[in-house]
């Protein structure tokens, strides 16, 4: 519940804080779409772009993942390997440290002082086999309106190259974006994991999914510093449509559980 409570402050606080909020409404900006509703645009038929738009439901990570559920199986978990770990300096499974590795990520995410969010994401590791869920909230302002747009992906994936100090793998799963509609379709992802030394991780992602015909991609770098099993991690974040794209910084941790 706690995950749930800070999720929610968060959000809540990148809202109020906003200049958007502090301006008086000068005219109707329903007509007027921001870079979200450009995005969003690319992947809805002729006749869904007509619509008026409801507002669609608020999804976050719980409402996916039980927090209770959750809360319980981390505590009755073995602690798997992490990087530069007093056994082994590298990503390979130790026998002093049995069991998968779980990875909880959180990350701030900003376009620019209009457009900006937050991104959760769960991920398991066994061998070589992982399961990476992630959701990311994205908030515009445009005008006097505030519009969200929430991503979701869900994936398994295979190390089909690992080594002590790098592995990189294949991933296959789907992505949805999920507004007043979902639109949702297939996806391939490949990412990249290097530890060049003490007490770095580099981390290189992309993915691409298919959306009623058309393609919707992501990129992803970052450069993380390391200390125990907790990660400070800085970067860059791309999202694109065949129309648009969305780039910015982006700044979180990772924990290694």
């Amino acid at each position: 519940m706690a995950f749930t409570r800070i999720y929610c402050v968060l959000l809540a606080l990148m809202l109020l804080a906003h200049p958007a909020f502090s301006q008086d409404e000068e005219k109707d900006d329903s007509d007027k779409k921001g870079k979200l509703g450009k995005l969003v645009e690319d992947f809805l038929e002729e006749d869904e772009e007509e619509e008026e738009d409801h507002g669609g439901g608020w999804v976050t990570l719980w409402g996916i993942i039980d927090p209770v559920d959750l809360i319980q199986a981390l505590a009755h978990m073995k602690p798997g390997p992490y990087p530069y770990n007093r056994h082994g300096h590298n990503f390979l499974p130790d026998s002093a440290l049995p069991g998968g590795i779980v990875q909880f990520h959180g990350t701030y995410f900003q376009h620019d002082v209009n457009l900006y969010g937050l991104s959760l994401r769960y991920l398991y590791n066994y061998k070589r086999f992982t399961f990476v869920t992630d959701l990311t909230n994205l908030l515009e302002t445009v005008g006097s309106r505030t519009d969200r747009l929430d991503i979701m992906s869900a994936r398994i994936g295979w190390d089909f190259l690992s080594r002590s100090e790098y592995v990189m793998e294949g991933q296959i799963g789907f992505r949805s974006l999920l507004q007043a509609k979902a639109v949702s379709g297939p996806e391939l992802g490949i990412k990249f994991v290097a530890l060049p030394g003490r007490p770095l991780v580099l981390e290189a992602e992309s993915t691409v999914a298919l959306l009623r015909k058309r393609a919707f991609t992501t990129y992803s770098l970052s450069l993380g510093v390391i200390l125990w099993r907790f990660e400070l991690m800085f970067g860059g974040q791309f999202f694109r449509s065949s129309g648009i794209t969305i780039d910015g910084w982006k700044f979180g941790f990772r924990l290694w559980l």
